[in-house]
């Protein structure tokens, strides 16, 4: 069911097409317009006394209509003074913010041609930087081939002793030559390598895709294609938790009497953790 007061309705009376208001453009006359739009909407004829009254709803909206003209006329007439000075205020605002805006573009230009010339040198110093690197890049690329020949660059292949994924199914079996192969379920997963290394202070990490006649295509990833794809590489590095690969530097025997702490042990509550790249010691043994 359609509401009188929803759309439906509403949009149907406002139709500009509809068909009241092709009989209201038509060339008929009122009476014969007043019987169509009683067959449209009753399914039947007027009587006498509603065509009357139609007609003189029609004669009274003609004469409002006509006093609404002359009342919009005047008013109009009355404001024209006032709509003209509010008018003319206008313009010259806009005159006037115009001028201001010419002005401050006039002030600055001087200011942004030298700001640009800045940065059109910028950036064409830029790019000689870059064409000047690019074009020494085949040369510093043979002179670590030769550093590293000259075994002035050692590479040392990373000894996991971890290796893990954020997919539970995921396989790893460690190859010939410390390489890891990678099989189950596929799919994006974030990767965790752990092991050790014999460099103190290392200085670059490469990754070498080796292809395997296991994966897709015998390429190097589980991809159809064979391929895969690396978003984002963290590396962190700090020292081995296994204190004998450490340097001792300095030595306390807590069992000497002439230390102050005779029973830093730890049977005593001692506590020996390694924190901030160094051993803490910790607790709260008594005094000697």
């Amino acid at each position: 069911m359609a509401l009188i007061s929803g759309p439906t309705v509403n949009d149907a009376i406002s139709d500009p097409n509809n068909a009241i208001a092709k009989l209201a453009n038509s060339k008929m006359k009122d009476e014969p317009v007043i019987k169509e739009i009683y067959l449209r909407v009753l399914n039947r004829y007027p009587t006498e006394k509603e065509t009357k009254a139609s007609l003189q709803l029609l004669e009274s909206l003609m004469k409002e209509h006509a006093l609404l003209e002359e009342d919009f006329a005047a008013i109009t007439k009355k404001l024209e003074p006032e709509l003209a000075e509010k008018e003319k205020a206008r313009q010259d605002k806009i005159a006037e913010a115009k001028k201001v805006l010419d002005d401050y573009k006039a002030e600055i230009a001087p200011r942004e041609k030298k700001a640009e010339e800045e940065r059109q040198g910028r950036i064409r110093a830029a790019k000689t930087e870059l064409a000047t690197y690019d074009q020494s890049i085949s040369e510093k690329a043979q002179q670590w081939e030769d550093d590293f020949n000259d075994g002035k660059s050692p590479w040392e292949t990373f000894q996991h002793r971890v290796a893990r994924s954020s997919i539970q199914e995921t396989k790893f079996e460690t190859q010939e030559g410390g390489s890891i192969l990678v099989s189950g379920k596929n799919g994006k997963s974030n990767y965790t390598i752990r092991g050790e290394t014999n460099f103190s202070s290392p200085t670059g990490i490469r990754i070498e895709a080796i292809p395997h006649k296991s994966l897709p295509k015998g390429g190097s990833g589980r991809a159809e294609g064979g391929n895969f794809v690396l978003t984002e590489l963290e590396v962190i590095a700090k020292p081995t938790l296994d204190l004998k690969h450490w340097n001792a530097v300095k030595q306390w025997d807590f069992a000497d009497p002439l230390l102050e702490n005779t029973d830093w042990k730890p049977a005593n509550g001692a506590k020996i953790d390694i924190a901030n790249a160094g051993i803490q010691v910790s607790g709260d043994a008594p005094k000697g």
